[in-house]
């Protein structure tokens, strides 16, 4: 099975493990750790990125770079993106707000769990 310290969690043994409420109480305590790990892990990546991008702003990354925005480390490459994203005026916002009233705009229902520790 697992241990379940915070610092020592491990993977089950086996997906094919017959489920009873123990287990179950197991595996869902794993997924909230898993959980904070990637949060840990995903702020970390924010933080590199900040770094590296910094650096590529300051002109410094020129040495790796055969285009603009583009650069090649060893068996990395850090390439320039770019994505639109839309914001629409309070009249739009108005419209949609009188289409959820009217019933002409539709909504969409997702259902998951949600795991935290109690």
């Amino acid at each position: 099975m697992m241990t379940t310290s915070a610092k020592t969690m491990t993977p089950f043994a086996s997906s094919s493990e017959k489920t009873s409420s123990s287990s179950c109480s197991e595996k869902a305590e794993y997924l909230v750790f898993l959980k904070a790990q990637i949060k840990s892990l995903e702020l970390e990546a924010a933080q590199v990125t900040a770094e590296l991008t910094a650096i590529a702003d300051s002109g410094d990354l020129e040495l790796y770079s055969y285009e603009t925005g583009i650069y090649d480390f060893e068996k990395v490459r850090m390439a320039l993106v770019s994505r639109n994203v839309w914001s629409y005026s309070p009249a739009v916002k108005e419209l949609q707000e009188q289409e959820k009233e009217n019933g002409t705009a539709t909504s969409k229902v997702s259902t998951y769990y949600k795991f935290s520790l109690i």
